[in-house]
């Protein structure tokens, strides 16, 4: 097993002993932090992922953005690509073979202020992800911000391998890369 795969369940097993208590009160500090961010105050679309049950949840960031005009766009994995489409309140949802929710499709983003990436793990700016490489692809022509979020315990060291796309911030409850 490889250094990234190795890094990728571990962190994984760890995030899934993260108690619940614990994960809510990091999931409040990250969103003020991100709700503090000038790229949020100027952002008129944002493009924000749907959280599993370990990932931090941005439902605060998500209804703030709508409060202040924002359009707010999920993704959806189609083919090998990474599509984002308007998530309002009829927005029609389906599961993915991920399990993860998407919307059925819609008013698809093109080129947003503001992206929220989950990670698996972190490293300054760097970023590892699932390991199928769709936000990778997406983020390599993106225009917005770039805006990694996870939990602090996910910071690690992996291999960076030359497809891997940096952020240009990353927030976490204990920190802030930049």
């Amino acid at each position: 097993m490889n250094i990234n795969a190795k890094i990728r369940k571990d962190k994984k097993l760890l995030l899934q002993t993260k108690p619940p208590k614990q994960r809510a009160e990091a999931d409040e500090v990250i969103q003020d932090r991100i709700l503090t961010d000038p790229h949020f105050a100027a952002c008129k679309s944002l493009c924000v992922f749907v959280p599993t049950e370990y990932e931090p949840a941005l439902y605060r960031v998500i209804q703030t953005a709508r409060e202040r005009g924002a359009k707010v766009y999920a993704p959806k994995v189609c083919g090998d690509r990474l599509r984002f489409y308007l998530w309002d309140e009829t927005t029609r949802w389906t599961t993915s073979g991920f399990g993860i929710a998407e919307p059925q499709g819609g008013e698809e983003a093109t080129d947003a202020d503001l992206i929220l990436v989950p990670m698996v793990a972190y490293r300054g700016l760097d970023r590892l992800g699932h390991g199928k490489g769709y936000y990778d692809r997406f983020l390599a022509n993106a225009k917005g911000y770039k805006m990694g979020v996870a939990y602090a315990c996910q910071r690690a060291d992996f291999e960076v391998l030359p497809h891997d796309q940096p952020m240009d911030k990353v927030i976490t409850e204990e920190e802030i890369c930049e």
